[in-house]
């Protein structure tokens, strides 16, 4: 049979499924992933708003769970609202005046802030709504995690992966402080089959560098956590650009 003619059929482990049909595990290709767990450990989780209101409502009750800092929230899509209106300044001013506060849309190509957030950012805009390279200097002016609570988000964020069913993803970064939170957790904490991987951490201080020398570049990915390819993001970029007719 074709399976006892692969050279590893002689050690595999055989086990009889009972005629069960067996998949392979799934592998993410293009994952925000520690962006994603920072936002679920630490924002409003907007996803499903039906209007402003509830957006609002939201946030609202983010502001009071977590008493000072920014204030964020994710996921939000102002094409579910009755209006169809993006949020605005004014509006995300209704929640505070006196704390930043980032709120970003379903694509990620999009977000919304307030009055604050415009000031920390030295940022001009009559909406507050930003996309593309406008919203990098509001990102900027929001403080980065420690080196522990990045170990936190590389943990929180595996966690969901394997929640999720998935079996491997490959990680798009953006700064070297997540490159080793990911070896870092990896290092200690050995995930199923990527424990052989333990060799090639040896890569990361290459990935650093090219991060180092292209700061702000996101064209760095993590393959499987340590292989480094380049692919630049593609995913709703078109509805990116059709948004900035919104900004100002």
């Amino acid at each position: 049979a074709e399976a006892q003619a692969h050279p590893l059929a002689a050690i595999a482990d055989r086990r009889d499924l009972g005629g069960r049909t067996v998949l392979p595990g799934p592998v993410d290709a293009h994952d925000h992933l520690l962006w994603y767990a920072h936002d679920d450990l630490k924002a409003a989780n907007l996803v499903g708003c039906d209007s402003l209101d509830e957006l609002l409502g939201r946030l609202s009750a983010q502001r009071d769970r977590q008493p000072d800092g920014w204030l964020t929230g994710y996921g939000f899509d102002h094409e579910r609202f009755p209006d169809t209106a993006f949020p605005t300044k004014a509006d995300l001013d209704r929640v505070s005046v006196v704390r930043p506060i980032l709120v970003s849309r379903v694509c990620g190509h999009a977000i919304a802030v307030n009055t604050r957030a415009l000031e920390l950012a030295g940022v001009t805009s009559d909406t507050g709504i930003l996309t593309e390279d406008r919203m990098d200097p509001v990102y900027d002016a929001i403080p980065e995690p420690t080196e522990d609570e990045w170990v936190d988000i590389a943990r929180h964020g595996l966690g969901l992966l394997a929640r999720g069913g998935f079996t491997g993803a490959h990680v798009l970064v953006n700064t070297p402080a997540e490159i080793a939170a990911l070896c870092a957790y990896l290092t200690d904490n050995p995930v199923g089959d990527y424990e052989y991987l333990g060799e090639e951490f040896a890569h990361r201080n290459f990935i650093m560098d090219v991060l180092r020398e292209q700061p702000g570049e996101r064209d760095a990915v993590i393959r499987a956590f340590v292989r480094v390819f380049a692919e630049p993001a593609q995913g709703d970029v078109m509805r990116g650009y059709a948004l900035q007719h919104l900004a100002s």
